[in-house]
């Protein structure tokens, strides 16, 4: 497409003004329809929250999908079947209900959809186009983590707006999907900002992000 054929700018008259909408108000919110960050050091819980995430939409009758490319498949599902037992206290019957609505991939599907081609940082076309198909099928999904999604320069803006603006920001608007991405902070991060690692367009791409950190003790 040129930059002709973009046309005019709209009036702002003429525009339906919408506002964004946020889901699970009543756990942690979300951007609906949207490419959302969670961030933490290894071991804080990101997925474990992810997994919270997918059984409140599953809860309420609405697909789920996890896709981890760090644990089977069957992992994913004992974590959750655990969470529903033991923290919301759901019986046999009620846990196989919701499952049903909760589809998993595990670390036995990993994909790479923007890649290094003779040095050149390539989106595959027709299998994003797959994955968007993909997503329209389900209310959420949890991308866990990044790095299993792509293969290029995770420190380069260029190489990353790829990943997270072409793909899970365009992604999730087109497919209706609530869409959880996640993400290692980078070192020293601070209490103020999303400190994703690698390029800034990583945070800065997504509606909403969080950081989440490990519970410690003080020492004395």
């Amino acid at each position: 497409m040129s930059f002709a054929e973009l046309g005019v700018p709209e009036a702002a008259t003429n525009i339906l003004s919408e506002k964004v909408e946020f889901v699970c108000k009543d756990f942690i919110p979300l951007a609906r329809h949207s490419y959302n960050l969670l961030t933490g050091a290894g071991g804080s819980g990101k997925s474990f929250i992810g997994l919270h995430h997918a059984i409140w939409f599953a809860s309420r009758s609405m697909k789920a999908f996890i896709w981890s490319t760090e644990d089977p498949a069957g992992v994913s599902k004992h974590r959750i079947e655990r969470i529903l037992r033991t923290i919301y206290e759901k019986t046999d019957e009620q846990i196989k209900d919701i499952m049903s609505n909760i589809h998993i991939w595990g670390s036995e599907k990993v994909y790479r959809f923007v890649i290094l081609q003779t040095g050149a940082p390539t989106i595959m076309g027709d299998d994003v186009a797959n994955l968007f198909s993909l997503l329209s099928g389900y209310e959420f999904a949890m991308l866990d983590p990044l790095k299993g999604f792509h293969a290029v320069n995770e420190n380069n803006n260029h190489e990353m707006d790829m990943v997270v603006r072409d793909i899970f920001q365009t992604g999730a608007g087109l497919a209706g999907c609530t869409l959880l991405v996640t993400h290692h902070t980078s070192k020293g991060s601070s209490e103020d900002r999303i400190a994703s690692r690698g390029a800034s367009t990583i945070s800065d791409s997504a509606r909403f992000g969080l950081e989440v950190s490990a519970i410690r003790e003080d020492s004395d």
